[in-house]
């Protein structure tokens, strides 16, 4: 049982500490969150959410330290720990299913807690808020995605088979985001071995990928020298330099063409001033971003061990199990009304070759 200790308005000093550490959000956005949420202290090893439960708000950590915790044969795993200024259940709220780690104290804390209902009311009223905060959320799932990129090439995992939902994105923007990145977009052909992004340099552009497989290398230091390897594989309709951009950044691997592909280079400069330009293109922009970072960042996870089971293909399917690439009614739908928009990209760009 949850020991919840006290509930009470966010103090001054705490959303101070927490304006400092989330950059993208103004005075403004933080005087919405503290009224829209509560404040909550919570002694150590109290267990806010179980896992394989619905998520229903995001945790602001005020003070103190939290941690998302998996079962294995072996005892509880921890999975990741986040500070003061750091928020929990950004994953879930992006991608709306049951947790797969249980989130824990592992000290006393001072949360700032804001239910989804009310934050999803407010993003689709306020195109302004809705992209500083999907932009908050992209850094921090960028983040997140960065170390247990690290931890793969440390590892004994082997490199994950093209993803199964990128095609999501492409249902977060509308048919006029597409032809605007159609016109200033510049196809390029990549042949087998191509090198398209080198970790380490600074980007000038991202990359939609449209046709063909690109392998995805990061290097770490393991046993005192340096190693690359290969953590994926992206299918059609990835999105690729998004992180670099988002954090401005240099790029966080190697990106090459396993076979003859065909990518979509969006400049850099016209991307950013078009973003500036229109605060409804940006929202649904970094909620795309969002929603790739968040579908990249689970299925890292489970290459890595923590998480459900996923389905490969000819394996016989177990009805009494829930696979962690598994979609809903509702996803389906999502998908398919992007996979119509992606064949109109294609299309469009193949013409224009």
């Amino acid at each position: 049982m949850t020991e919840l200790v006290l509930i009470y308005p966010p103090t001054c000093m705490a959303m101070e500490k927490l304006r400092l550490l989330l950059g993208e959000l103004n005075q403004g956005d933080l005087d919405w969150l503290s009224k829209a949420g509560h404040s909550l202290d919570v002694v150590a090893g109290n267990v806010l959410a179980q896992a394989d439960q619905p998520l229903h708000e995001i945790y602001f950590v005020l003070d103190g330290l939290l941690a998302t915790v998996v079962a294995s044969p072996n005892g509880d795993r921890e999975v990741s720990r986040f500070k003061a200024g750091e928020g929990v259940g950004f994953l879930t709220f992006v991608d709306p299913s049951p947790v797969t780690n249980a989130i824990i104290a592992i000290a006393p804390s001072q949360l700032l807690v804001v239910p989804h209902a009310k934050l999803k009311t407010k993003l689709n009223q306020d195109s302004s808020f809705a992209t500083r905060f999907y932009q908050t959320i992209s850094v921090f799932l960028s983040n997140q995605l960065r170390g247990i990129s690290t931890l793969l090439v440390r590892s004994q995992a082997a490199a994950e088979p093209p993803l199964r939902k990128v095609l999501l994105v492409f249902g977060e923007l509308y048919d006029s985001d597409l032809d605007w990145m159609v016109k200033v977009g510049v196809p390029q052909r990549l042949s087998m071995g191509t090198l398209l992004i080198q970790e380490g340099t600074a980007l000038d552009a991202i990359y939609i990928l449209l046709e063909g497989t690109l392998a995805v290398f990061v290097s770490a230091i393991v046993d005192g020298r340096q190693v690359s390897k290969e953590v994926a594989r992206l299918a059609t309709g990835e999105i690729l330099g998004e992180m670099s951009f988002i954090e401005a950044q240099t790029a966080s691997a190697t990106v090459k063409a396993v076979e003859s592909s065909l990518v979509l280079s969006l400049p850099r400069l016209q991307l950013v001033a078009k973003l500036q330009q229109d605060a409804r293109f940006a929202a649904r922009f970094y909620r795309a971003i969002a929603v790739v970072l968040a579908n990249r960042l689970k299925d890292r996870l489970t290459q890595h061990g923590y998480g459900k089971q996923t389905y490969n293909k000819d394996q016989p399917l177990d009805q009494e199990l829930e696979y962690e690439d598994e979609l809903d009614t509702n996803t389906l739908e999502h998908v398919s009304l992007a996979g119509v928009r992606f064949d109109w990209l294609l299309r469009r760009v193949r013409g224009s070759l």
